[in-house]
């Protein structure tokens, strides 16, 4: 009941400063949890698409030179990796 009667007996601009800064506040707290829902749902999708090209890539490669021979001496071989 103290709260009330001090509400109601608080300077009207005082009391309107105070509902603003409610609101910003209260606004700010939607917009953080919808921001980490959001990254959230960026993370699941990611990780779902690093386990489906992991089980791609888990088929054995083969490599094959330029004039289609067996790679040996003077051939690279290269590997790519997924990068976060």
């Amino acid at each position: 009941m103290a709260i009330y009667r001090y509400l109601r007996e608080m300077h009207p601009l005082r009391l309107a400063l105070l509902a603003a800064l409610f609101a910003v506040v209260l606004a700010q707290v939607i917009a953080m949890a919808m921001v980490a829902q959001s990254q959230v749902q960026r993370a699941v999708m990611r990780e779902a698409m690093e386990r489906s090209t992991r089980t791609a890539g888990a088929a054995p490669v083969m490599s094959v030179g330029v004039d289609g021979s067996e790679p040996g001496e003077g051939f690279t071989q290269v590997s790519f990796a997924a990068t976060r």
